[in-house]
Formats: structure tokens, C-alpha cells, sequence
């Protein structure tokens, strides 16, 4: 039998993320019209920085590696504490020192200032948050600093059909395995590898962390028309289609695909043999490690600091597709170029932006949808309309659209599904200016307010802003579910609490449901939150290789594997054995100091619930800046 390759459908480019890249770049040169200001250069001093390079997994020094030093002072060449990101006004253009074959390096001639230092190496991951920062004074002990950096680990195997035969040309994902609201989620990844003519895969350059790897079956059906006119050489149709397609999420670049009655069928992953004489279809379902198609029974590899990780094979197998289709309806009537979506019901989170594995129908004019070829199994059927109001749109209204609806597949077809669009449920409120007397800036108040569905690591949404009267409201509207409140409060001041009915919530998250929610209260002040202190190692002595961690004492949603990224904060020790956090919102949190190298990326529940026993708890009061001392500890495995 020969072997089968993937299908050559070109990859649609990622034409939203490419424009913002260009403008960003284009600012970054000067390209539209600004002068580029050159970032001040360091002041000379009496001091000396000096330290070494290690690897995390076995502390070997790694020679060769760029140390980039970056300080922060004011037109007066005064220093000033750095940024929380470690960007912003005041960074001075980075100095570089290359370590020697025992990972050394020494900076020479500076100034008493905070300054913030990151290493890179080639084969090696650069961990840039939290922020490591060096504290130099004049006349003090120089300390040498210790940097680690984890190298890249890989995962390979083989891919074989259900004959035993290499599967040549498969695309093979690694998927960061977490835990989100109680159940489990997989997160994609830009790391993947293609099999060879062995059908040998390795994907390589991964970070420490747990993994599944996967082989992702996705399809995105479209009518005939609509692929003919994404392949029509007018640009008008086709900018049009652009703007109808992008508000559900889709991004369309080409109309070539397989050609099955009056759709056209597009597919990333392995490629299955063509319908038979009575049209029905075998297909490939996404499959995981080590030949399964439940993400809760997948083989979880984790990596350690360059880890090579082999023999992880998959077994492809074909199974039988039934055809799904039905009408899609919205406000005004049949819901055209509307992307409805089948989603699995684990592994994939179904508020994510472009989730992994799922299949994607197209409506026509009419509204009609068809999948044809889904497996058995449960499913969610979703479509998202966000930024409908856009002049000209195909689903043109006011607030955005949502549909979502269990189906389950057996061996037969499915057909008329009656998919009804509904609008989305808006939140409003007011932003308090605690203290002041006027709010900060003329009628319109530099401030956003947007929600973040919990556990989407990627998402749609329109940010809604604050009135000169300090309200708010989210126009477009979002389906049911949890969501966290974002919120950037304008410089100078801090964010502090988010209330209803005069009750604090306090993880910041609320729940949609039945009808739009009011009276939301976020309330901003000029008083930030402060904590910092010393961390001292087992004898006594300040470590300055520690990292700090912050999480909710209350640990009733981080258990959940859900994370406020607001409220579970590191910080990386400064070289005396300091560590400092800003803008913290009030609240009761336990604060734990261990080793960087224990701390990987992503922190999930299970590493937090090991923080617990050598933790300290505190209460941090709004406006208080609060002071404690550390001490380093190794959390116990699990």
C-alpha cells in the first residue's frame, strides 16, 4: 500500500497578527512618519556586576551565552525603578556580555541603580517573567549573580497507519497539558514537526513542562461559491469576504481544497482516501499518544531541562464519517459566511481564538452548513459572531452573536440542525477615582474595560470605553459563561477593587447567564499596593537566586486550574536577597520563596498546592505597603 501524505491545502497566513507585526514594526523604525528616539546609554560608575551562566537541569556553566544588562534612570541620568515588564520610559539601550568557556561574565562601570538582566544561549530557552533585577550600590559588597536558563528538550517517534506503514509527510503536535475548571484542557503550541519518509518525527526546542503529543485532524468546510470567489483574482469580493469571515473567527486565504458535491473540503492533518461509490467517507480523527482519541487517556511526557524524549509513536486509524449539516439563523434572517464549529468535549477549550482539532463549516448565502465527515462522539456546536457592526457585514447588528448546543454522532447522518444566533450579554458599571477631586483626562478617560473567558488562552473580544462620567459598558456583549474583568488603569494609578452591590469580588471573575449584568464598580486609586521584603536561605543567609510566588490564600479557584493572572504574581530576587511587587490587589495571599529552577511554565494547581506548607500568609489592605521576611524552602514532590 503506498504511503499517504498530507493534503497540500496552503496553510491560510495569519493576516490579522502579520498587520499588527508590520504596524509594530514599522513604529519601532520610524516607518510611519515618527522620529525614533535612541535609548540613553548607561551612566558610568564605580561598580563591577559579575556572575555565571548555568544550565537549570544539571547546573553546568554554559559558555557562550549573551548576558543583556538593562538599567533605568531619567533625563538627569538618575536612577529609577524599573517597570514591572521591564519596558517603558527611562530603559537605557542594553549592554551585552558574552560568557567565557565557565559561563562567566562581568559588566564593568556602573552606576548604584536597579537594573534587569536576562540571559540567552543558543539550544537554550530565554525566561524573560518574572523579571530578574540587580540591585549595585555605591561602596557595597559586589555579589555575583547566578542566572539559569533551561535547555530545549524534544519529543520524537514514529507515525504508522492502521497497516503498520509509515505515515510520511503527517504534521505531529506538542500540546501543553492543563487543568481547567476541574477538567482537562490542551493547549496548542506552535511546536510541531512533519514525519519523514520513515514517518519519523521529532519536535524539538521545547520548554520544560508536561506535554501530549498529537496528531490534530482539523477541517473547515465552505460552499463551492464562496471558495471560488476567495479564489477570484478581484480583490473587491474577496476584501469583502475578508471582513464577513474575520468578526466568526475565520480566516480564509484560499478556496483550494477537496471538491464533494457542493462544498469544498479543507484539512490540516492526515489526509484519508476519497468518498466511495455511495459518497460516505473514512476519516482520521485527531489521535494522541499513544493511539487514542480521548485527550483524559494520552500519554502526559514531562520534560526537564533538555530532556530527549523518544519512542512517543502514535497508530492512526480510519474510522467511518457520517455528514452533519443544517440552517444557521440570526437577527435578520439566514446567517451568511457564519463559521459554526464542532467542538470535542475535552482537549479543546471552546472559548479559545483558533482551538486545535476542530472542524469548521461555512454557511452559504442561505445559511446552510455541512461537516462531511465527523466521527462518532459528543460534541458542542458553536459559532461566535464578535465586531458584527462593521458597515456592509454579512451578519451586520449591534451586539455580537453567539449559538452553542450539545450534539452527539452515531453511524448515521445528521442533517437538518436548526442553529438560532443569539446577542450576546452586556456588562456595565462605573470606574470610581478614589480621592479624586476630577477625573484624570478631559471627556474621555484612557481606560478599557474587557472580559477574558476563563480558561481561554487565546479569545475574541471588544474592549469597551470608560465614559468622561467614569462609566462603562461592553456594547458587544459576550455569551454565557465565566469571565475574568480586565482592566489597564491610566498611569499613575492603581486598580484596586472590583465590587457589585457594595460586595467585593474578589477573584475578579463573573458568571453570564440569563440576561445582561450591571452595576459593576472597579475602583482606582493613587495608592499602590506594595509588597516586598528579604529572603533568606537555609543558613541565614540573603539568597538571591530565589523566586518569589504569590497566590490566593482562598484556594478555591486556582484547585480548579483557574489562574487571575492579577492575583498570582512572581518576582525573581535582586541580588541582595530582595524581592518587591506593585500593584497587587488587596487581599489575603499566601507568599512562598523557593529555587528559580523549581518554578516551570505553566504553574499549574498541583505545584501551588506544594507552595502551601512553606508558605507565608499575609492580608495586603488597599493603599498599604506591607514588608516580610522569607525563607527559601524545597517544595515536597508530589
Amino acid at each position: 500500500m503506498p504511503n499517504r501524505r498530507m493534503a497540500r491545502t496552503p496553510t491560510p497566513p495569519r493576516r490579522l497578527v502579520a498587520c499588527a507585526l508590520a504596524l509594530a514594526t514599522a513604529a519601532a523604525t520610524g516607518a510611519l512618519g515618527h522620529t525614533q528616539v535612541a535609548a540613553p546609554e548607561i551612566p558610568k560608575g564605580p561598580n563591577v556586576l559579575f556572575g555565571r551562566v548555568l544550565d537549570s537541569g544539571t547546573d553546568a556553566p554554559v559558555p557562550g551565552a549573551v548576558v543583556t544588562l538593562t538599567g533605568y534612570f531619567d533625563s538627569a541620568g538618575h536612577a529609577m525603578t524599573p517597570p514591572q515588564a521591564g519596558r517603558g520610559p527611562g530603559a537605557s539601550a542594553p549592554h551585552s556580555a558574552i560568557t567565557n568557556p565557565n559561563g562567566d561574565f562581568v559588566f564593568n562601570d556602573l552606576p548604584a541603580a536597579k537594573y534587569s538582566i536576562l540571559a540567552n544561549a543558543f539550544g537554550y530557552s530565554s525566561s524573560t517573567y518574572p523579571l530578574k533585577l540587580i540591585e549595585l550600590n555605591n561602596g557595597g559588597r559586589a555579589v555575583p549573580v547566578t542566572l539559569h536558563i533551561s535547555k530545549f528538550a524534544s519529543i520524537s517517534g514514529t507515525v504508522l497507519d492502521e497497516r503498520g506503514d509509515p505515515f510520511v509527510g503527517v504534521p505531529v503536535f506538542a500540546l501543553r497539558r492543563t487543568i481547567v475548571s476541574g477538567g482537562l484542557a490542551l493547549e496548542g503550541t506552535s511546536s510541531q514537526a512533519e514525519t519523514d519518509d520513515r514517518g519519523i518525527y521529532r519536535i524539538s526546542q521545547l520548554v520544560p513542562g508536561n506535554y501530549v503529543v498529537g496528531v490534530l485532524s482539523a477541517t473547515t468546510s465552505l460552499p463551492a461559491a464562496l471558495a471560488t470567489a476567495i479564489g477570484a483574482d478581484a480583490p473587491g469580493p474577496r476584501g469583502q469576504l475578508f471582513f464577513d469571515l474575520i468578526p466568526t473567527g475565520v480566516d480564509l486565504s484560499t478556496g483550494e481544497g477537496l471538491r464533494i458535491g457542493d462544498s469544498v473540503l479543507q484539512r490540516t492533518g492526515p489526509m484519508p482516501p476519497p468518498p466511495g461509490p455511495d459518497g460516505k467517507m473514512l476519516t482520521y480523527a485527531t489521535t494522541f499518544a499513544p493511539g487514542t482519541t480521548d485527550p483524559a487517556e494520552a500519554a502526559v511526557i514531562a520534560l526537564a531541562s533538555g530532556d530527549q524524549r523518544a519512542a512517543v509513536d502514535l497508530a492512526l486509524r480510519l474510522a467511518p464519517a457520517v455528514r452533519v449539516s443544517g440552517i444557521a439563523t440570526g437577527p435578520n434572517g439566514p446567517a451568511k459566511n457564519l463559521a459554526v464549529r464542532l467542538l470535542p468535549p475535552s482537549g479543546v477549550d471552546a472559548a479559545d481564538f483558533s482551538p486545535a482539532g476542530v472542524a469548521t463549516a461555512i454557511t452559504d448565502a442561505n445559511g446552510a452548513f455541512l461537516f462531511p465527515a465527523v466521527t462518532a462522539g459528543s460534541y458542542t456546536l458553536k459559532a461566535v459572531v464578535v465586531d458584527p457592526g462593521r458597515p456592509g457585514t454579512a451578519n451586520q447588528v449591534d451586539v455580537s452573536l453567539w449559538a452553542m448546543q450539545p450534539i452527539t454522532i452515531a453511524d448515521t447522518d445528521v442533517s437538518g440542525l436548526s442553529v438560532t444566533l443569539r446577542s450576546g450579554l452586556r456588562v456595565s458599571g462605573r470606574v470610581e477615582f478614589k480621592g479624586a477631586t476630577a477625573l484624570p483626562i478631559g471627556d474621555r478617560i484612557p481606560m478599557f474595560v474587557n472580559l477574558r473567558p476563563v480558561g481561554a488562552h487565546s479569545w475574541r473580544t471588544l474592549s469597551a470605553s470608560v465614559a468622561a462620567d467614569g462609566s462603562f459598558a461592553t456594547t458587544a456583549g459576550d455569551p454565557p459563561g465565566r469571565y475574568f474583568v480586565n482592566t489597564q488603569a491610566p498611569a499613575g494609578w492603581t486598580w484596586q477593587t472590583l465590587t457589585r452591590g457594595g460586595k467585593v469580588i474578589a477573584d475578579d471573575m463573573i458568571e453570564l447567564d440569563n440576561g445582561d449584568l450591571t452595576g459593576l464598580v472597579l475602583t482606582v486609586s493613587k495608592d499602590a499596593n506594595v509588597l516586598s521584603g528579604s529572603i533568606v536561605d537555609a543558613n541565614g543567609a540573603g539568597d538571591p537566586e530565589a523566586e518569589v510566588i504569590v497566590f490566593p490564600a482562598d484556594s478555591t479557584l486556582w484547585r480548579e486550574g483557574i489562574f487571575n493572572t492579577r492575583r498570582i504574581r512572581f518576582a525573581r530576587a535582586m541580588s541582595a536577597g530582595a524581592f518587591e511587587l506593585s500593584q497587587l490587589p488587596p487581599g489575603d495571599y499566601y507568599v512562598a520563596a523557593v529555587a528559580s529552577q523549581v518554578v516551570t511554565e505553566p504553574v499549574d494547581s498541583l505545584f501551588l498546592e506544594r507552595l502551601v506548607a512553606g508558605a507565608t500568609k499575609i492580608t495586603l489592605d488597599e493603599g498599604e505597603t506591607k514588608t516580610i521576611q522569607l525563607k527559601t524552602f524545597t517544595p515536597k514532590e508530589r
